[in-house]
């Protein structure tokens, strides 16, 4: 700072100093407060973590031999087939219970609505038989109606 204003310098040199010391201090808590933020903002420290797990894993996983195919595709694709294979396995799975799940509400909801439907067809006949009694009824009281009053008509004209 005091190469930038060198007047100044000549003038109070002390004074410089001081303002060059505030300017770093404010700059260092400016940045200070920014990392903390970001920090903050980004979760940085559980991703400072994992990565650290991630370095540890490496480094004992380096005295293990690297992959190296065999020259045998079937036998190098397998592992991977295997474990792409089983999740599958595992979604079809848990596809099955699902529907098998569906099926039974389905199942219970169907055999409710046909008794439901039997008992209402079964209030029906019935009803309609009592109807076709009443008819009967009905029809075998318009037959007598109809011989009283013919024979009503027979007495007047006689």
């Amino acid at each position: 700072l005091a190469k930038c204003f060198p007047s100044l310098e000549e003038r109070d040199g002390k004074h410089v100093e001081r303002i060059a010391k505030s300017v770093f201090s404010e700059m260092k808590n400016i940045i200070k407060e920014n990392i903390r933020e970001v920090f903050e903002k980004h979760d940085l420290s559980k991703l400072f973590a994992e990565l650290d797990n991630l370095r540890a894993e490496s480094s004992a996983s380096r005295s293990d031999r690297a992959f190296r195919p065999s020259g045998n595709v079937v036998d190098d694709i397998r592992p991977f087939l295997m474990r792409i294979l089983t999740e599958e396995k595992e979604k079809i799975v848990r596809e099955i219970e699902e529907t098998s799940r569906e099926e039974s509400v389905l199942v219970t909801s169907v055999t409710e609505k046909r008794k439901k439907l039997l008992a209402t067809l079964e209030t029906f006949r019935k009803e309609a038989g009592t109807l076709l009694k009443t008819s009967d009824v009905l029809d075998s009281n318009k037959a007598t109606l109809d011989s009283l009053s013919q024979t009503y008509k027979d007495l007047e004209s006689a």
